[in-house]
């Protein structure tokens, strides 16, 4: 059983577990306005929630990948300009394929 203090988040999906994190309400309700932020998140849960947002889907193409922090601002209403700042900024490589697939790597 995992409890939270004031303050505090977590976030549970198919490879992580109940981390309790610090929680900033200005990144927390960002959403409201349209915009997803991160600070230092794995460059995994960044791709997991521009997936939210897009047509088809986006694959890292290397798994050591899934661990690079991330820091940024992204709008919700434009996850293919989420998808060009993450390969500008951290200079990668992105492929599309049919169907809506993206590969960063």
């Amino acid at each position: 059983r995992l409890q939270l203090q004031a303050g505090q988040q977590t976030r549970y999906d198919e490879r992580l577990s109940g981390v309790v994190a610090e929680a900033v309400a200005s990144e927390v309700s960002a959403w409201t306005e349209g915009m997803l932020v991160f600070r230092r998140a794995p460059l995994r849960e960044v791709v997991d929630e521009i997936n939210r947002y897009r047509r088809g889907k986006v694959l890292l193409g290397e798994s050591a990948l899934a661990r690079a922090p991330v820091s940024g601002r992204f709008r919700i209403d434009d996850p293919e300009a989420a998808l060009e700042q993450l390969r500008l900024t951290m200079s990668l490589e992105l492929r599309r394929f049919p169907g809506g697939i993206a590969v960063l790597g």
